[in-house]
C-alpha cells in the first residue's frame, strides 16, 4: 500500500496511475505473446487421433502447394462405419457444442452404383467405375482455422480402393491436409 501513497501519507495519483498503465502494459504484452503462440500452433498440419489398428500406408503426398498433403493409414477387418462413427466422438470431444453428426456418408445411402437423385428429386448422372473408385465414402472435417489462419483436416474413409489391390480387406482413412505458411 506505500507504494501508491505520497510523503504526506496521501493516496498519490501520479503513482497509482504509473501502476495502472505497468500493469496494463504488462497484460497487453501477455494478450500479444498469447495471439502469436496460437497464430504459430496453426502453421503446421492437424493430426487428429488415429483409430486403435491403424497403420500407416505409404508416405505422405504433397498436394496442391508446399501447405497441403495427404496421409493414409488402413486398418484391416474394421467396419468403415465405426471408423466415422470414431472421427465423430473426436469432433464431439473438439467442439462440444456443435450438435448432430460432423461425419457424412456419401452416398447417404446405397452406393455410387444406385440411382443418385439430387435435393430436388431429379436424378442425375453419377459417372462411377467399381474398378477404379470406392462404392460408397465418409468425409470429416476437423478445422482449426483461426484469425487470419487456416488449420483443417478433412479424413475421408473408404471401404477399400479398388485402384490399390492391396486394400482388399482394409478401410483406407486418408487425410487431405491444408494449414498457414
Amino acid at each position: 500500500m506505500q507504494l501508491f501513497l505520497d510523503k504526506k501519507g496521501n493516496l498519490s495519483p501520479f503513482r497509482t496511475s504509473l501502476t495502472a498503465g505497468a500493469f496494463g502494459l504488462l497484460v497487453l504484452v501477455i494478450s500479444a505473446a498469447g495471439f502469436f503462440i496460437d497464430q504459430e500452433s496453426r502453421r503446421t498440419p492437424y493430426f487428429p487421433p488415429v483409430p486403435n489398428g491403424a497403420e500407416t500406408w505409404g508416405y505422405p503426398r504433397s498436394g496442391f502447394g508446399p501447405t497441403n498433403q495427404f496421409v493414409y493409414y488402413r486398418i484391416q477387418n474394421s467396419d468403415p462405419a465405426a471408423v466415422a462413427a470414431f472421427y465423430n466422438n473426436q469432433l464431439e470431444e473438439l467442439d462440444p457444442q456443435a450438435d448432430g453428426a460432423r461425419c457424412e456418408r456419401f452416398p447417404a445411402t446405397g452406393t455410387f452404383a444406385d440411382p443418385q437423385y439430387n435435393s430436388l428429386g431429379q436424378r442425375i448422372q453419377v459417372e462411377y467405375n467399381p474398378e477404379t473408385q470406392p462404392a460408397y465414402h465418409y468425409a470429416c472435417m476437423f478445422d482449426r482455422g483461426g484469425f487470419n489462419t487456416t488449420q483443417w483436416t478433412q479424413v475421408n474413409i473408404y471401404p477399400n480402393l479398388p485402384s490399390f489391390p492391396e486394400t482388399e480387406g482394409y478401410t483406407v482413412i486418408e487425410y487431405e491436409q491444408t494449414w498457414s505458411s
